[in-house]
C-alpha cells in the first residue's frame, strides 16, 4: 500500500477514534471543533465526518484503517465502476465452479460475458483488489460453501493449526509483568507486555513494554508489524 494512502487512512482512522471516544456527549459544533484542532480542517466536516463514522460501523477499532483506505470497502461491494451484474456472475461463477477453480479464468468468463452484455468490467488486478478487500467470510463463502466456512473460521484455539495460513490469524497478547520499573520519573510500576503471536506458527511478530494495555501502546503495536509484514486477515483478541 502506498505511503501517502496509508497515511490518510491512519489520519481518518484516529479521527473515528476520537469521536468514538468523545460519543454524543458533545455537540456536532463542539466536536468539529475539537477535531480541527487536532488533525486540521482538511475534509473536516459534519457529513464527511458522518461517512467516516458510517465506514467504520460494525468494524473493530483496531480494524480502522484497513477499512477507511480510499477506494476499499470491508464489506467487499464493488464500485461504481464495475456492475453489479459483472460482479455477481463473477461471484456466481467462483461458486459453481468449485474451490480450486482460478480466479483468473473466472475473471476471464465474465470478461468474455460482459462484451456482450454491455457490462461495464475494469482490468484484472482491480477486480483482484477487490476480491483481497472482501471479509475472508465472504471468500471462503464463495469459495467452499458455508459449513466450510463456518470451520475455517472458528477461533484459531479451537482449529487444527495446519488449517490456517501464516498471518491469516494474528493474536494480541497482553501480560503484567512480575517486575517492577520506573521510566525515569522515579514511580514504580509494573509493566504490560504486549505481543501480536502468528497463530498459525506461534512466531512472536513483535512485541512492546507498556504501562498498560492502552488503545495507544496497542495502535503503535500494530501499525509497527504491519510495516515490517503486512496486514494481517484478523487481530483476535483471546477471552482472559
Amino acid at each position: 500500500m502506498p505511503a501517502k494512502m496509508r497515511a490518510e487512512a491512519e489520519r481518518k482512522a484516529e479521527i473515528a477514534r476520537l469521536l468514538l471516544t468523545v460519543g454524543k456527549g458533545l455537540k456536532w459544533s463542539e466536536r468539529l471543533a475539537l477535531v480541527k484542532k487536532r488533525f486540521g480542517s482538511k475534509g473536516v466536516s459534519q457529513p464527511s465526518l458522518d461517512r467516516l463514522l458510517k465506514a467504520d460501523e460494525g468494524v473493530d477499532p483496531l480494524n480502522f484503517v484497513l477499512a477507511l483506505v480510499a477506494g476499499y470497502r470491508l464489506d467487499g461491494a464493488p464500485s461504481a465502476q464495475v456492475s453489479e451484474a459483472a460482479w455477481s456472475f463473477f461471484m456466481t461463477t467462483i461458486r459453481d465452479a468449485g474451490e480450486q477453480f482460478p480466479l483468473k479464468q473466472a475473471y476471464r468468463d465474465v470478461r468474455d460475458v460482459a462484451k456482450a452484455k454491455g457490462w461495464n468490467w475494469p482490468s484484472w488486478p482491480t477486480v483482484f483488489r477487490r476480491w483481497k478487500g472482501l471479509p475472508l467470510a465472504q471468500q471462503l463463502h464463495a469459495r467452499m460453501g458455508h459449513a466450510e466456512a463456518v470451520k475455517r473460521l472458528a477461533q484459531p484455539a479451537m482449529r487444527d493449526k495446519t488449517t490456517i495460513l501464516p498471518l491469516e490469524w494474528v493474536s494480541l497478547d497482553g501480560r503484567t509483568k512480575d517486575f517492577w520499573a520506573h521510566n525515569g520519573d522515579g514511580k514504580p510500576r509494573r509493566y504490560t507486555f504486549l505481543a501480536l503471536v502468528d497463530c498459525a506458527s506461534g512466531f512472536v511478530l513483535d512485541w512492546i513494554l507498556a504501562e498498560s494495555e492502552n488503545a495507544r501502546a496497542t495502535v503503535r503495536l500494530i501499525k509497527r508489524t504491519c510495516q515490517t509484514y503486512e496486514p494481517p486477515r484478523v487481530c483476535w483478541r483471546p477471552s482472559t
